[in-house]
């Protein structure tokens, strides 16, 4: 996502379509508002979906990497998580999913012009 699914959003040469910035940046203030970090929604939807085989990750300090371990290991269930948390993260991923279907689909071009 290169930055969209973060509460600080995309740098601002992020190639997305206009629409998709929108609903990302709806999406961060929907879970910033229920206190919940949108960054590890996303890592941790992609790594219990069995249709996303590999997921990269860009991590800039040695706590976001700690983050991501311990969201990624709550995800597959092999560190135990508060069941609050648990529970206000499945909702914000609900209102986050319902912000994000109607820009689903949406790419941008990356990559070589011939190799589009």
């Amino acid at each position: 996502s290169m930055g969209l699914l973060t509460h600080q959003g995309p740098p601002e040469w992020h190639p997305a379509p206009p629409e998709l910035k929108e609903a990302a940046a709806a999406a961060a203030a929907c879970c910033r508002d229920q206190g919940v970090d949108l960054s590890k929604l996303a890592l941790q939807f992609a790594v219990k979906n069995p249709s996303i085989s590999t997921t990269l990750v860009g991590m800039c300090s040695s706590s976001v990497v700690r983050a991501n371990v311990t969201a990624v290991l709550q995800a597959l269930g092999a560190e135990a998580a508060d069941a609050s948390s648990v529970r206000q993260e499945a909702k914000a991923l609900q209102e986050v999913e319902r912000i994000l279907a109607p820009v689903k689909e949406l790419t941008w071009a990356s990559g070589r012009p011939e190799n589009q």
